[in-house]
């Protein structure tokens, strides 16, 4: 889908997992915002996130699993002092490449694909920076009860909200950052030639309309593409900061064992889309049962903090440990 060709593609200036459809959903109760530190849910094959509960709030009478109780922490009580802010400066992204499909031994096709972000007005990024082993304990000791739930009772309801994407062992995704903007223009495209060597080229113009505040696609070739959204319509500088283009956080994965436990009828899935590298989470014999999680953190490897974000900090006179 051309959500997951843009969500492969946008992974590598790792700055967290692509969304193909920024807009928050309609059943998010901080709407305002859209998405949260600490929200737990699901990425959909067509690049949406699908809201569940926070794990930092109280239970909001929606998709909370049962006798949920959520994280308390003294040094997370106020998120916003507790994470990094940094406004980005414009930019656009773009990704191209040239595929031959292997497996039809008799095709000598080649398949050109690409995308592209535009953010004309820039960005928001928020990262935890406080708590986070404290977090990953804390998933990892519910992700099974998570799962029972969503598999269980949920079921049929959450993969018809999940569009064309089905309930698999990696489904539920823990938000520890985030990147918004107001203003901001995808494309996806695809396109076929025999020959490699075949000059193929795009014209796509990102452009600000005539007597408006928004921003749109002036012409392209024919394909996927993802324009503003309506509320672009409004004043991009005193609309909400609700668009989320980049998560930060992790898949979380259960042990076959586990895995097995919540739905034994059902075979293992895996996603579509290339994972980055995994780290496990192993408690050993005693007085806690063992835990058996896998963790697939986005962006992969260790977080790297933006260019600033120091002299920023120090600036605030906040007592802070990097």
């Amino acid at each position: 889908s051309a959500g997951e060709l843009y969500a492969a593609a946008m992974l590598s200036p790792q700055r967290g997992y692509p969304l193909f459809w920024p807009a928050p959903q309609a059943h998010h109760p901080n709407i305002n915002n859209g998405i949260a530190i600490g929200d737990v849910g699901c990425v959909t094959v067509e690049g949406k996130f699908i809201y569940l509960f926070n794990v930092f709030s109280p239970a909001q009478g929606y998709y909370d699993p049962p006798g949920f109780e959520p994280l308390k922490l003294e040094e997370l009580n106020q998120l916003n002092t507790n994470s990094a802010h940094l406004d980005c400066d414009p930019c656009c992204y773009a990704s191209a490449e040239v595929e031959h499909p292997k497996k039809l031994t008799r095709c000598r096709e080649y398949i050109f694909h690409g995308t592209i972000l535009a953010l004309p007005r820039g960005s928001h990024q928020q990262y935890l920076l406080h708590g986070i082993p404290r977090l990953r304990m804390y998933a990892a000791e519910n992700a099974k009860s998570w799962y029972q739930y969503v598999v269980n009772d949920l079921g049929r309801k959450l993969e018809h909200a999940m569009g064309n994407g089905s309930l698999f062992n990696g489904s539920l995704f823990l938000v520890t950052g985030h990147e918004k903007a107001r203003s901001w223009g995808m494309a996806c495209y695809g396109y076929g030639h025999p020959d490699r060597d075949q000059k193929f080229s795009l014209n796509l113009n990102f452009r600000k309309v005539p007597g408006s505040n928004a921003y749109g696609w002036v012409n392209g070739l024919p394909g996927q593409r993802q324009p503003l959204t309506e509320l672009m319509n409004h004043d991009p500088v005193d609309g909400p900061l609700d668009q989320t283009l980049f998560l930060r956080g992790w898949r979380l994965t259960l042990g076959p064992q586990a895995w097995h436990e919540v739905n034994s009828s059902s075979t293992e899935r895996t996603s579509s889309i290339l994972q980055p590298p995994l780290s496990r989470l192993r408690r050993g014999k005693g007085p806690h049962p063992p835990l058996d999680v896998t963790f697939t953190s986005y962006p992969p490897g260790k977080v790297k903090l933006p260019r600033g974000l120091n002299s920023r900090i120090f600036a605030s006179g906040q007592n802070m440990k990097l």
